[in-house]
């Protein structure tokens, strides 16, 4: 057993650790007590014996404590470790953790999510400060945080605090002893007290940063100004913004992701991205814009030639010009599902300008049509969704030369019959969904240029069948490579 070095024995009913059973493994790297019943780190005491000590320090890489019944942790409650590189405390009741609580131990990364914790000891954690790297004290109750917390911690590069209760963030005092080595901040969730972006601006080595709500409802050039250039990704949730003001960005000109979900923005100004234009690879607006917008900003988004992933996705957008898409040419994921789009334009997506498109999400919306050439000669194209619009016709090559799609989603329309050349060149498709719609009569030959692959689903299940017709003149032998639902 010397050799033993990874131990699972979560989900069993282990009340304490069992430290004199474990110190023979002295190969040991990886130990999961996850999900037992234990409820303090010290050893179990057997009757009649007041101390507990043994000689030796385990030296793990990773040991897991998540979901037991740990209520506090006390001073030297790491004393039987040495090196632990990662720590999982999740989900323990822990209601304090006490001064000197981690001192024995050399950690690097730990983890005390979703504990209910309301207070934590200014020096709790004594003994970390040559070693921790990344402490993520999410998911929690915590009101205040002592201003001398972190102070010591110089290492430190990943910090969360996201999802707490906390009253007040003076991110300038609380954040004063890793100015020049954090590279992480979340101090996002929508409990957590008001944030001055301006006060961040000592962190000049951050690299992603996570918000929740702003002092001010708009995002300028201001904000960002003396902020380091190494920024890489932006989250503001939950932040009340209401604009975004013209270079907003410009002192961070090195975005690659930009998250503004979850707000209340009523007008993006024409030149507000024009300072990431070609760094930035992900824009989520989800949820981000206010009731009264119904275009899509295409004015501000066509300067950002890079982007790969745009989420527009639960908004009340209504009205998708055209042109809209023209400008980003490297766009693979466009998310536009739960908005109140009435139709989406033939040329919208082109195959010479989308090379890279490979999903496409237009589910619950108000589609009443598709036209013909909607979508046509997109050749990476893989998944489309249409599924929970209006559509009541599909026109004659709605769907045209995707050589790479995979997945055609339109459940729970209005389609009543599909046209023999609705369906063109789509060799590759393996999953068609036209459930839950009014389709009353199939001639199986609509499938003639669709999957030719052995593997190719149809689901017509929740229609209104009531006559099936196969006319084999209608199409090629060999193609009928069909299983229905």
């Amino acid at each position: 057993m010397g050799k033993l070095a990874n131990l699972i024995l979560a989900d069993n009913q282990l009340s304490s650790i069992p430290y004199q059973a474990l110190s023979y493994l002295t190969a040991l790297r990886t130990l999961d007590l996850s999900c037992n019943k234990i409820n303090k780190m010290q050893p179990a005491m057997e009757v009649g014996v007041q101390n507990v000590n043994y000689n030796f320090q385990f030296n793990l890489d990773l040991l897991r404590l998540e979901y037991n019944q740990i209520t506090a942790l006390e001073a030297a409650s790491f004393q039987y470790f040495n090196v632990l590189n990662k720590t999982y405390l999740d989900g323990n009741p822990l209601t304090v953790v006490e001064e000197n609580a981690f001192r024995q131990a050399k950690m690097r990364e730990l983890y005390l999510r979703s504990c209910g914790l309301r207070e934590i000891s200014p020096l709790a954690f004594s003994g970390l400060e040559n070693y921790l790297e990344v402490l993520d004290l999410s998911g929690n109750q915590i009101t205040q945080l002592p201003d001398e917390l972190f102070h010591r911690l110089e290492l430190l590069k990943t910090l969360s605090l996201r999802d707490n209760a906390l009253l007040k963030i003076d991110a300038a005092q609380l954040l004063n002893g890793f100015q020049f080595s954090l590279y992480k901040l979340d101090l996002s969730g929508s409990e957590n007290g008001v944030v001055s972006i301006q006060h961040l601006r000592r962190l000049r080595n951050l690299r992603v940063l996570s918000l929740s709500r702003l002092d001010q409802p708009t995002l300028s050039p201001e904000n960002f100004a003396e902020f380091g250039t190494d920024l890489e990704e932006l989250e503001v949730t939950y932040g009340g913004l209401q604009t975004i003001k013209n270079n907003a960005f410009k002192h961070v000109h090195g975005l690659k992701r930009l998250k503004l979900a979850d707000n209340n923005i009523a007008n993006i100004e024409s030149n507000a991205f024009v300072d990431i234009g070609d760094s930035l690879v992900s824009l989520k607006l989800s949820h981000g814009f206010s009731s009264s917008v119904q275009n899509l900003p295409s004015d501000a988004i066509k300067v950002l030639t890079n982007l790969e992933e745009l989420d527009l996705s639960n908004n009340r957008i209504k009205n998708v010009p055209d042109t809209s898409f023209h400008f980003l040419k490297k766009l693979r994921r466009l998310y536009m599902q739960d908005n109140t789009i009435e139709s989406i334009h033939k040329g919208t997506f082109q195959g010479d300008i989308h090379q890279d498109l490979t999903e496409l999400y237009l589910s619950f919306n108000n589609i009443r049509t598709v036209q013909q050439h909607t979508f046509a000669d997109l050749a990476q194209l893989e998944q489309i969704h249409l599924d929970d619009n209006r559509i009541e016709s599909l026109e004659r090559r709605s769907f045209m030369n995707l050589e790479n799609l995979k997945r055609l989603n339109l459940k729970g329309n209005k389609i009543s019959s599909i046209d023999y050349e609705t369906f063109q060149n789509i060799p590759d498709l393996e999953d068609l969904d036209l459930s839950y719609n009014n389709i009353n009569s199939l001639d199986f030959t609509v499938f003639d240029q669709v999957g030719t692959l052995s593997m190719f689903h149809v689901n017509m299940s929740h229609n209104k069948l009531r006559n099936l017709v196969l006319n084999p003149s209608g199409g090629e032998e060999g193609n009928n490579n069909y299983s229905f639902l």
